[in-house]
């Protein structure tokens, strides 16, 4: 059974649009390789791009989790903040 013509063309189209999203994909993998390559911390980069892309109040309520976190660490002593205080 061959695809109409409708079919076809979306099959195109979708082939096209996964063809462009792996090279993407590769270029991702050669950004991170430069960034690495140049001494940068890979990891932390992907998670600046992935709050870059999160919407103004996702981030702020990211951001106050954040914070809640570290208060949480230095009264438990998980920090090094927390460490120094302890060693004075």
């Amino acid at each position: 059974m061959r695809p109409n013509s409708q079919e076809a063309e979306y099959a195109r189209k979708i082939a096209t649009e996964l063809a462009q999203i792996e090279q993407h994909q590769e270029a991702i993998k050669d950004y991170k390789a430069s960034a690495k390559d140049a001494g940068l911390n890979v990891r932390t980069i992907s998670k600046a791009a992935a709050e870059l892309r999160m919407d103004s109040d996702k981030r702020a309520k990211k951001y106050d989790d954040e914070d809640q976190l570290d208060l949480l660490r230095d009264a438990l002593g998980l920090t090094g903040n927390a460490m120094r205080e302890a060693a004075e």
